[in-house]
């Protein structure tokens, strides 16, 4: 079954991007067939993506940039994909273009990065999700991948969460610089050789199976767009 997963936070900076396409490489490499959606009109993924399709390996994602409203209210029609991930703008002056992909996705991914003011940003993007009626979840990234500040402060945002009531994803992602090296190396992640891209791919797939188990546990809903 298609599913469309935004990835979303109102505050730029937290992972979006980096989270959107390597879950999009992810998918692949599980077997699937992912389509990578760039609705951001800064074009971060779109730049990425280009650098990495000059690589040996390629994208294997499919990959496309979409900015018009119309066209993202229409991207429940896109149907030949396991999965689309959609990168979404970081701010509240492109809201209209945030709820035109939220209208259209199954689940909403919220990138959280633990250290960069953007907790109230994050809450923000949870209630909207909640206000639309659609599924979500805060994904914790850019956790400082020292073994003594990074769970320490991992714990204290859970608790945040869960005095809030919103929900989160148990698996999160390091801040590793492996994620910015690959591309500027023209290299898609699970193909980068360094110390830290082995763990860093491990930690996509275990994101990857969180996200495919919260989507087995939703019901299906015929989004129409709006």
């Amino acid at each position: 079954m298609p599913r469309t997963i935004a990835v979303v936070n109102q505050k730029g900076g937290v992972g979006k991007t980096t989270t959107c396409i390597n879950l999009g490489i992810v998918t692949v490499v599980a077997g699937g067939k992912a389509l990578v959606i760039d609705a951001d009109p800064q074009k971060s993924a779109t730049d990425a993506a280009a650098l990495l399709k000059k690589g040996k390996h390629g994208l294997p994602c499919d990959f496309t940039t979409e900015s018009g409203h119309e066209a993202l209210r229409n991207l429940h029609r896109i149907r030949n994909y396991d999965r689309k991930y959609v990168d979404t703008p970081g701010s509240l002056e492109n809201e209209g273009r945030v709820q035109a992909v939220l209208s259209n996705s199954d689940l909403v991914i919220i990138p959280f990065d633990l250290d960069g003011g953007a907790l109230k940003p994050t809450i923000r993007t949870a209630r909207l999700a909640q206000e639309m009626g659609v599924p979500f979840a805060i994904l914790m990234t850019k956790v400082d991948p020292h073994a003594t500040r990074g769970p320490k402060l991992v714990l204290e945002a859970r608790e945040v969460f869960d005095e809030q009531g919103l929900p989160y994803f148990k698996v999160f992602t390091r801040n590793y610089t492996c994620y910015s090296d690959c591309v500027k190396n023209n290299t898609i992640i699970t193909e980068w050789r360094d110390g830290s891209a082995r763990t860093a791919v491990e930690e996509l797939h275990r994101v990857h199976a969180a996200v495919e188990l919260k989507l087995s546990r939703l019901p299906i809903v015929e989004r129409v767009g709006r």
